[in-house]
């Protein structure tokens, strides 16, 4: 048996825009592509200074890589 240590986060509470993708992980890539290059710098809001990350739930195969995951950036609204 071999046992793996877990790691315990504590998510900041904040506002959050979520992501969804679809398909291979690699894909991510072009997911913060558009977060960071289209849809941030065309919205009202700013990220905040804490973590960003990525949720990998029960649609998302870790075997073959591919799925839904959803990607999490805390920001608040511009004044």
């Amino acid at each position: 048996m071999t046992c793996r240590p877990s790691l315990v986060v504590t998510i900041p509470a904040a506002e959050y825009a979520v992501f969804t993708q679809e398909g291979p992980l690699l894909c991510v890539h072009d997911t913060t592509a558009y977060i960071f290059g289209t849809w941030l710098p065309g919205s009202d809001y700013e990220l905040i200074g804490i973590p960003d990350f990525e949720y990998y739930g029960p649609h998302f195969d870790p075997k073959t890589m591919t799925g839904e995951l959803a990607y999490w950036m805390p920001v608040r609204r511009l004044p």
